[in-house]
Formats: C-alpha cells, structure tokens, sequence
C-alpha cells in the first residue's frame, strides 16, 4: 500500500511508539493509544490485506480558510475494498471542535468520491472481539525465533484434514505448550484461522483460511 506521507510526530506528552508489521513488511507507528489499538485490530485481521498510517493529505476548509488534513489509517480487505479511519478519544469527539468537524467533512467527501469507507474509531474499540483477539494473538505473532521448520509441520497437519481441533493441537492451551504459540503465529499472519472467530478453547476447530 506504501509509506506513510508524513512522519509521526516526536512529542513529550501522549502515547508514541512503533512495531514490526509482518503484514506491512516495516515498522509502523502510532501517535496516540487509539491509534495503537487499532494498528492491532489490523494486524490480526485476516479479513485486512493490507494497512498504511499516514497514509494521504486531504484538502479542506474551515472559516475561510484552507489546509490539508493527514487521517490515521487507510486499510484495504481481502476484498479490494479500502476503509480510512480517524482515531480519536471519545473526549476529542465530544468538544464538537468545528475545524475538526470540518476535517471529517472532508474524509468523508474524499470517500464517498473514490468509493471507501470512512469510520472513526475510539476507545471504545478495546471493547471489540476483534481487540480482545488481538490481544491473544500479537504476543506470539511478535515472538522471536521460532522455528521455520516447526511451522511448516503445523502447517502440513491441515494437507489431510481442513479442520482440526484446537485442544488436539495444544491440549494445555496456554503459553506452556510450544504448539499453542506456534499455532497463534500461524493465525496471527492469516495462514489459518479459528471457528468460532475469536475463541480459542475446547470448543475451538483449526482450519486453514480460504477466501473466495
């Protein structure tokens, strides 16, 4: 999808950090909480192909005058299509700030123009299943030396059979069995995928993801 157009900004209050993105390919970084989590969500979606922060410099206008707007994130589905998000807190959003009114305007227009959806995201996405399955994913997706080998035998368990139960794989399911972080790997870069989404327990079946 390509690089940011702009450099996060170096600030002495907030949140900024970085991380590895097996999915970009490069360090992505965030400037606030919101942004993070969100960073997250789209890391582990399997549904998302692709994700760039930063990505575009939008034209608008407010009292008179003109200036342009760089959103958070533009993300493309396994589909084609791109959603661009705006990461605020719900406190921003409640101020009613009108040059921040009329930066959404022109998100939105910008949009609705070039056929993507627009979404503003808050914190209450920490709430979401697609966060707390973040959550169990991202710490074995960014876990260091595992083995290639290892997860090409995981990989070859689903050649003979397209669903396999997630305790047949990892019968303790937790952080002490070595299956359990190799397979979390596996989904986290959206080779498999579990059913029900989200839920990783006895009930859990394994298989590979396909799309049509």
């Amino acid at each position: 999808m390509g690089n940011p157009v702009r450099k996060t900004k170096v600030r002495t209050r907030g949140v900024r950090g970085r991380f590895y993105s097996h999915k970009v390919g490069r360090l992505v970084r965030y400037e606030s909480l919101n942004e993070k989590y969100l960073l997250k969500v789209l890391e582990v979606d399997p549904y998302v192909s692709t994700y760039c922060e930063q990505p575009l410099e939008i034209d608008y206008s407010y009292n008179g005058k003109f200036g342009t707007y760089t959103p958070d994130v533009l993300s493309t589905n396994i589909y084609g299509q791109k959603t661009l998000f705006e990461a605020k807190s719900q406190s921003e959003l409640d101020k009613a700030d009108p040059r921040l009114e009329a930066k959404f305007i022109a998100a939105h227009d910008y949009c609705t123009e070039h056929n993507w959806d627009f979404k503003i995201v808050t914190e209450s996405i920490k709430e979401s299943l697609l966060f707390a399955r973040a959550d169990i994913i991202l710490p074995h997706l960014m876990h260091p030396g595992l083995s290639h080998e290892k997860l090409g035998s995981l990989m070859s368990l689903f050649e003979t059979s397209s669903n396999i139960a997630f305790e047949s794989i990892c019968p303790n399911m937790n952080w002490n069995d070595e299956n359990y972080r190799y397979l979390l790997h596996l989904i986290g870069l959206g080779k498999l995928i579990e059913e029900p989404f989200g839920v990783f327990d006895s009930d859990t079946v394994i298989k590979v993801f396909a799309h049509e």
